[in-house]
């Protein structure tokens, strides 16, 4: 995987902070509600 520019929570418009690793994206979340989902671009 590409390393992506950002890392958005949808539909909160939320940007993520994350680490980028041996291709591999870590994000930790406090919580993730139903509909919402995570963008990377």
């Amino acid at each position: 995987m590409k390393k992506p520019a950002t890392l958005m929570l949808q539909p909160e418009n939320k940007p993520l902070p994350y680490v980028y690793a041996n291709g591999k994206v870590m994000v930790k979340l406090s919580s993730l509600k139903v509909h919402s989902m995570i963008v990377a671009e």
